[in-house]
């Protein structure tokens, strides 16, 4: 490394004073301290050319660091898919768990794909199995139960749900949930499993519908099956109250829904141990256009005469 150095203001001035002598003299004070121009131009050639024979060509620059570089996560490899879907999924299942914890993508590609008597396999193979990794069966019943139910709605797969339900009720209570907001999954699902449950399970789903505080949407998606829990269930101040709450708010859009009547009329029977808002619940009566609504006239003309 060289001791001197001049300011940048002054490199124009010492190139000419060493472009101006033709030959190198060794001897020569400034060329001992400072090198001369030509001597340099060959000393850097010959350096360059050794640099040639000696280093190899640099590979690409690698960003090692993990703060800076933002990995975009990658679909679900078509040859991984393969793989589990053409094996036994209880043989394969540490395999599948495994995969499943890295991408969550897997659980709806699974549900979407496996043969259903692999499906079958696995939902079975889980639900006797007590140390399955609990993130693992969290999103199993959030991700890959939901998505399959939309594929396939029968005999098999509620008592799947049954299954599901009696393994881990902790887990299952927040997918039933999820499951009942979903209206992109047939009502059908959720009234085959009412059919199934007995009525003390009936009656705690019907208190936690109240708790759910379903949407509009959702509501009006469920009628059916909602009527079938609550004609079933004991009645509460509560529970009057917010079924009315329900039928309220869904009046203009199912004026002339049979299941909306259906349980307007059960609602108005019902109504008779409590105080009622007659004008309310009338106005609610005559906006509705189903066969349902003299019935419901009838009964709301039976519920004043007690009351008043």
């Amino acid at each position: 490394m060289a001791l001197w150095k001049f300011s940048e203001s002054s490199q124009p001035l010492l190139k000419r004073c060493l472009e101006a002598s033709s030959t190198i003299d060794p001897d020569n004070i400034w060329v001992q301290k400072f090198g001369h121009l030509l001597q340099k131009r060959n000393l850097g050639k010959n350096a360059n050319e050794s640099e040639r024979k000696e280093i190899k060509t640099p590979s690409p620059t690698k960003v090692d660091s993990k703060a800076t570089v933002i990995v975009e996560k990658e679909d679900v490899p078509d040859e991984l898919l393969q793989d589990i879907v053409e094996s036994d999924p209880v043989s394969r299942f540490d395999f599948i768990v495994e995969h499943c914890l890295n991408d969550s993508n897997l659980y709806k590609k699974l549900a979407k794909q496996l043969p259903l008597i692999s499906i079958e396999k696995l939902c079975n193979h889980i639900f006797q199995t007590e140390n399955v990794k609990l993130k693992f069966l969290e999103d199993f019943y959030k991700i890959f139960l939901p998505e399959f139910l939309k594929r396939e709605h029968s005999i098999s797969s509620i008592d799947m749900l049954l299954k599901a339900k009696k393994y881990k009720s902790e887990y299952f209570n927040y997918f039933l949930e999820l499951l009942i907001k979903d209206t992109d999954l047939p009502s059908q699902v959720f009234q085959q499993y009412i059919t199934i449950i007995d009525k003390h399970n009936q009656i705690e789903l019907m208190k936690n519908i109240v708790l759910y505080d379903l949407s509009n949407e959702v509501f009006i998606h469920h009628l059916h099956s909602i009527y079938l829990l609550y004609k079933n269930c004991p009645k509460t101040e509560h529970l009057q109250k917010h079924i009315f709450l329900k039928l309220s708010n869904a009046s203009q859009q199912c004026a002339s829904d049979t299941n909306y009547g259906r349980l307007l009329l059960n609602f108005v029977q019902n109504q008779k141990n409590f105080t009622s808002n007659f004008a309310a619940i009338e106005k609610v009566i005559n906006k509705h256009r189903s066969p349902f609504k003299k019935p419901c006239l009838n009964a709301f003309n039976d519920l004043k005469e007690l009351q008043e």
